[in-house]
C-alpha cells in the first residue's frame, strides 16, 4: 500500500526523514526519550539486558548533548562526509544519520565484536554508505578511507588500546576538511582507560580546542570527546 502523501515519506533514507528530523532537532528532551527507550539501564536506559545485543552502545545522555552540539555546529559548517570507526551494528551511525543526512558514510569494523545480526542487516539501508572491513590501522584499509577524503566528521570507537588509538588520530587529522571534527568515543572509560590517556595527552596541545559530553552517574562509564583544530 502506498503511503499518503502527506506524510512526505522519505524514500532516500526510508523515513518520514524530513518531518521527523525537524521535530527531534527542536526538542532535546523527546530526542533523549527516544533514545533512552533503545538503551540498557546500564547505559542509562529503560531496557533490560537480554543479551541480544540489540540496544544503543551509547549512553543517552551523552549522545543527545553530542548531536544538538552537531546542530549547532552545522549551522556554521555543513557536515557531508562522515567516517566512522568502530561500527559495530551500525546503531549509532544510523541515528546520526537522521540528523545529518550525510552524503557519504564510510564505516571501519574488523565485526569481530559482539553484536545483532538483525540491527546490522536493517543499518545497511537507505544510506550512501560504505563499509571496509580489516584493521583500521593497515595500509590497506586507510588507504581506502582515504579515497573518499575529505571528512567533516570522524567518530573514533575501534580497538581501545593506546597505540590504536593514536594511530587512528594520527591517520584521521590529515583527512578532515577544514573545520571537521575528530570525535572519541569512551574517553571516561574504566574499562578502556587508554582512550582516556591519548585524549589527555592530546588536550595538552595549543593547535586544537575540545569539548567534552559525560554522564557520570550510569554504571556504564564512556564519554564523548570532540577535537577542533584551530584556525
Amino acid at each position: 500500500m502506498a503511503w499518503p502523501p502527506d506524510l512526505n515519506y522519505g524514500t532516500r533514507d526510508g523515513t518520514l526523514n524530513e518531518l521527523s528530523q525537524k521535530l527531534l532537532s527542536k526538542s532535546k528532551k523527546l530526542i533523549l526519550e527516544i533514545l533512552r527507550q533503545q538503551t540498557t539501564l546500564e547505559w542509562g536506559g529503560y531496557r533490560l539486558y537480554d543479551g541480544t545485543h540489540t540496544h544503543l552502545h551509547q549512553n543517552p545522555e551523552e549522545l543527545a548533548d553530542f548531536i544538538f552540539y552537531l546542530l549547532k555546529y552545522q549551522k556554521k559548517k555543513k557536515l557531508k562526509k562522515f567516517l566512522i570507526i568502530g561500527y559495530l551494528d551500525g546503531f549509532t551511525d544510523a541515528i546520526l544519520n537522521k540528523f545529518f543526512q550525510f552524503e557519504e558514510i564510510v564505516a571501519v569494523d574488523t565485526f569481530q565484536e559482539a553484536g545483532s545480526g538483525l540491527l546490522f542487516r536493517a543499518n545497511l539501508k537507505f544510506k550512501n554508505l560504505t563499509i571496509i572491513c580489516g584493521d583500521s590501522t593497515s595500509d590497506r584499509v586507510v588507504n581506502n578511507f582515504n579515497k573518499f577524503a575529505p571528512y567533516d566528521l570522524v567518530f573514533i570507537d575501534g580497538n581501545h588500546s593506546y597505540d590504536f588509538v593514536k594511530k587512528d588520530f594520527e591517520n584521521t587529522k590529515n583527512v578532515v576538511s577544514k573545520g571537521g571534527l575528530i570525535c572519541f568515543h569512551d574517553i571516561k572509560a574504566p574499562s578502556a582507560p587508554d582512550v582516556g590517556k591519548f585524549y589527555n595527552t592530546l588536550k595538552k596541545e595549543k593547535d586544537y580546542t575540545f569539548k567534552e559530553f559525560y554522564c557520570d552517574w550510569t554504571p556504564m562509564k564512556t564519554g564523548i570527546g570532540v577535537v577542533h583544530k584551530k584556525k
